[in-house]
Parts: C-alpha cells; sequence; structure tokens
C-alpha cells in the first residue's frame, strides 16, 4: 500500500491475477475512514486498484484526479480509469 505512484498500474494488473483475493485485502482499507497521510494514501491505492471492478470509485478518482497536490498521481489515476 506504499508503492509508488507510477508502480501503482503494474501493480494492479498483478492484483488482477487473483482478484478475490485483493478485493478481500483491499475492501478494508475501502471502508476505513483515512485521517492520516499515510492512511490517505493507503485509501487512494486500494481506490486505485479496484476502480476496475468497482465503478462507484469513478466519481471519487475523477475528484482526486483534479485535486491532487502530488503530480505524481494524475498518471497513474488517468491510466487506471481509462481501463
Amino acid at each position: 500500500m506504499s508503492a509508488e505512484p507510477a508502480r501503482i498500474p503494474k501493480i494492479v494488473n498483478e492484483l488482477g491475477k487473483t482478484p478475490e483475493l485483493a478485493a478481500r485485502h483491499l475492501s478494508s482499507h475501502l471502508s476505513s475512514e483515512a485521517e492520516t497521510a499515510d492512511k490517505k494514501r493507503e485509501h487512494l491505492h486500494a481506490m486505485l486498484a479496484m476502480v476496475g471492478r468497482d465503478k462507484t470509485l469513478v466519481k471519487p478518482l475523477l475528484e482526486k484526479l483534479l485535486r491532487t497536490p502530488r503530480v505524481a498521481y494524475i498518471g497513474p489515476i488517468r491510466q487506471l480509469l481509462k481501463r
């Protein structure tokens, strides 16, 4: 959950090989309230990993794309939203 943003699309592809296992692991990161910077990053990474299976995450990710202060996330968010 602490991968560099540029590595996220590749990691998401790997997680796609075992989608049920990935969903079980990532769902806790999506349901928990993100208060610290680390938890917010984990939440964003989980959203990116799950957006291919859960289209309700598209709108929140578009919001993050427009508001992210970290330019490094723009490419991975765009790439994963295109799928």
